[in-house]
């Protein structure tokens, strides 16, 4: 039995303000500038900065005796800055939380120190040590902690070590760059200088930036071996660039690995090179490296190199002397190299000019696939993530190596990106040999979605070759076969209409939707009757159901449609035929026949789903028989029937009283509600929409106002305005009233609306009371004059949002008269 809902009013969340809040908006954007900006609030629970520290200071000694002097520390507006005497120098702080002194003791028993300093997350040093004159002085200040983005943080650098091998410790300042680092190092201090504990000054200077203590694995003397087998370019090419210590004008270090041997990395060091190296990035770990090559371009030659491993294995390599520009220098370990990340760094250069720069034009790694046996190795690399694999996998291609065997037998063990390449491979292939064919079958039946579509572009695109594999892939009934079937109809239209009906007629095929999408787009193209030769009639009925369905929302086709209907209406008695049949029966051509099995559906079928959308099928066919059809569904005892009866009989003035009757009297709450929407526009309907604002349901209160503003029926508002007032309605209720007042300008309306603002804007405000009176005073603005200038102040409110108010003093300084709807 239908119940009726309770008219309860829940204290719930029933948050709209947002969405108002967007509508007064665009309602001000018309001829108005961008709104301002919201102010940005901080989270509750975020941590708070600690507290600055105004001053502090230190007592150091410097120099040699070591004499005391003081350092302050001082937050000024323009950061931290420290005082030495009459010197001071900014550190890139904003605040100050710590304060501390490093002593350093230097070569000659003179005494130095290192301040440093933090702040809101950051940590600075500076260098305080004598000058030429013995004086304490602060020489260089910077940025200690990395800062920046992740993978390419920078940060100032000051270390104390012996750099220069004298055994002393020395003070070193530069820059760190996570992207310019030794292999094997957490971070390697670019452009050097050193202390000159004599002279108090900071000079360029070529350090040991692997230690003095850094041991070689392996010394080797690198060879030129021209004109040999091993000469050639690597199959596989995997190294690049990915730091330098330094890099001159014009040769960027990218050049040391870009295949091209006219253009070089030129160091950008202080001394010939020395000590300046480059860091590359071996994206094929899996590989070994059998051996390096590298070619020097014109200029200074290193002398010596050693080449370090991430783990830290290092070779030294010398080179001869007398070694030609241009020519391969070979280094071959006695043991292949491993790992992902390789430096050269030069130990000595072969130059008589100070001047000159060492220039690097080319650094090659040979693997197995250079020595032999290349091609198999090369599809165990295929499958291997990173750019190795996709190195991989265009070598095979470029070079047209015979591989579809061995990748068919590796495709059970590939994971979803090897497949990906294995399918590219193919598809630069003769799409007509067997072994391709059997590839793509298996990308096509792949679990993986991106395997699958990658073998469904190949395949469509070596259409009509691979014709028959398409058709057999769309026939299962998976998600992945509906794609083939798309693509194949898109592609190759009418030609794709048998495989689409075979597949329609497999298992689980007539539940396809896509599949009949499918159809569709392949029929769109094709002449009235172009299903006639697969003959449709000898299909069972479920296919001729999903036939006639597809085919009548093509105008062309909708003539073939009828037979297929006809033919099974008489012998059709699964639910799920007898609905695709009633829903293709609302577009088919007129049929007297077709009409009268429809009345049959809608009075005598069991199902309700069935009986509604054969009342509705009769209405949209303009059937002689619809009227008759829709008067007996309002009897029916599914309310959903009924709505489908209101819904036929609609906007008819001959079916008024069947419509107020239903608007006063149905049981259930949702035809009352479709009946108001079905009256027709004229003075009777307002009187039936008038009475329902009595209903004891709010959400057909509600419609009963919609229907009045759609009547225009402004003599209404008296009846409507004590629901818009009581704070005891519901808030669609209130909500549509508003729109009424708005929608249709009832100057009467501003008390009432005015109440809803009042209610909405106390402190205390229930949520939705809130969120109605924004939309109050919209209505308001739109009213214009005092009720505009009213909601203007009311708007000062801080529960209105800042957008709202901007939008409101927009529309009451430029708004017009009020225009109805």
């Amino acid at each position: 039995m239908p119940v009726n809902l309770p008219d309860i009013r829940p204290r719930s969340t029933f948050r709209v303000r947002k969405a108002l809040a967007a509508a007064f908006l665009f309602l001000a954007a018309a001829g108005s500038a961008l709104l301002p900006r919201a102010v940005a609030h901080a989270e509750p629970g975020e941590t708070k900065p600690a507290p600055a520290v105004a001053k502090r200071q230190l007592a150091l000694k410097i120099g040699k005796p070591g004499g005391a002097v003081t350092v302050r520390a001082t937050v000024a507006k323009d950061g931290v800055a420290l005082q030495l005497g009459s010197a001071r120098i900014l550190l890139p702080l904003a605040s100050l939380s710590d304060l501390k002194a490093e002593p350093v003791l230097l070569r000659g028993g003179i005494a130095a120190a290192i301040v440093r300093a933090k702040g809101d997350g950051a940590e600075a040093a500076a260098l305080v040590a004598p000058d030429a004159h013995g004086k304490a002085a602060l020489l260089w200040s910077g940025r200690v902690d990395l800062h920046g983005d992740p993978g390419e943080r920078v940060a100032d650098g000051i270390e104390v070590a012996d750099r220069d091998g004298d055994g002393s410790a020395d003070v070193v300042v530069g820059s760190y760059d996570e992207r310019s680092r030794i292999c094997g190092q957490n971070r390697t201090l670019l452009r050097p200088q050193i202390l000159d504990a004599a002279t108090g000054q900071l000079h360029s200077a070529s350090l040991l930036p692997l230690g003095a203590s850094s041991t070689p694995v392996e010394q080797l003397s690198a060879t030129a071996r021209t004109g040999s087998a091993g000469s050639a370019a690597p199959l596989l090419r995997a190294l690049r660039v990915v730091g330098s210590s330094s890099s001159r004008a014009g040769g960027d270090a990218r050049f040391a690995a870009d295949g091209n041997p006219a253009t070089a990395w030129v160091d950008g060091g202080s001394s010939s090179g020395l000590f300046e190296f480059l860091s590359l990035r071996w994206d094929a770990p899996e590989q070994h490296v059998l051996s390096f090559a590298v070619t020097f371009a014109a200029g200074a030659q290193a002398g010596k190199i050693s080449v370090v491993a991430e783990h830290g294995e290092r070779l030294e390599v010398a080179f001869p002397a007398d070694l030609k520009p241009g020519e391969r220098q070979w280094i071959t370990p006695k043991s292949p190299l491993q790992g992902g990340c390789f430096s050269f760094v030069i130990q000595a250069v072969n130059a008589t000019d100070p001047k000159s720069h060492v220039a690097i034009a080319e650094i090659e790694a040979y693997t197995e696939l250079d020595a032999g046996g290349g091609a198999a190795a090369l599809v165990a690399a295929l499958a291997s993530d990173g750019p190795s694999g996709a190195d991989a996998t265009e070598l095979i291609t470029r070079a047209g190596l015979e591989v579809t065997q061995a990748l068919l037998d590796a495709w059970p063990h590939f994971g979803p990106t090897g497949k990906r390449r294995a399918l590219r491979v193919v598809v630069a292939r003769d799409k007509r040999d067997p072994l391709a064919l059997s590839l793509l079958e298996r990308g096509l039946a792949d679990a993986d979605a991106e395997v699958h579509t990658s073998a469904l572009e190949a395949a469509v695109a070596a259409l009509p070759m691979t014709a028959a594999l398409l058709a057999a892939a769309c026939r299962p009934a998976n998600p992945r076969a509906d794609a083939v079937a798309i693509a194949l109809a898109r592609r190759a239209r009418t030609a794709a209409l048998p495989a689409l009906v075979t597949a329609l007629a497999a298992p689980g095929g007539v539940d396809r939707p896509a599949l009949r999408q499918a159809l569709q787009l392949a029929l769109a193209h094709a002449a009235p009757g172009a299903l006639a030769e697969l003959a449709p009639s000898d299909k069972t009925v479920s296919v001729r159901a999903a036939l006639a369905l597809a085919l009548v929302d093509i105008p062309p086709h909708r003539t073939d449609a009828l037979p297929l209907i006809l033919s099974s209406t008489p012998v059709a008695t699964e639910f799920a035929d007898r609905w695709r049949l009633v829903q293709a029966s609302a577009a088919a051509p007129e049929s007297a026949d077709l009409d009268a099995w429809l009345v049959t559906v809608a009075g005598t079928a069991t199902e309700w789903m069935l009986r509604a959308a054969a009342i509705d099928a009769l209405s949209r066919r303009a059937s002689p028989h619809a009227l008759e059809a829709a008067r007996s569904g309002l009897a029916d005892e599914y309310p959903r029937v009924r709505g489908a009866a209101l819904q036929a009989l609609e906007k008819a003035p001959e079916n008024f009283e069947l419509l107020s009757k239903s608007a006063r009297n149905d049981s259930w709450f949702l035809v009352r509600i479709a009946a108001l929407e079905a009256l027709p526009n004229e003075p009777r309907a307002t009187a039936v929409a008038s009475a329902a604002l009595a209903d004891h349901t709010a959400v057909v209160r509600a419609a009963a106002i919609r229907s009045l503003r759609r009547e225009r029926a402004m003599d209404a508002w008296p009846a409507i305005e004590p629901h818009v007032a009581s704070a005891q309605e519901f808030p669609e209720v209130i909500g549509e009233g508003i729109t009424f007042a708005k929608g249709l300008c009832v100057a009467n309306a501003v008390p009432a609306l005015q109440a809803v603002v009042v209610r909405g804007l106390r402190p205390d405000a229930w949520s939705p009371d809130q969120d109605l009176a924004l939309s109050a005073l919209d209505a308001l603005v739109s009213l214009g004059g005092d009720a505009a200038r009213w909601a203007l102040d009311q708007a000062r409110s801080p529960l209105v949002p800042e957008p709202v108010r901007v939008a409101i003093q927009k529309r009451t300084t430029t708004g017009g008269a009020c225009q109805p709807e």
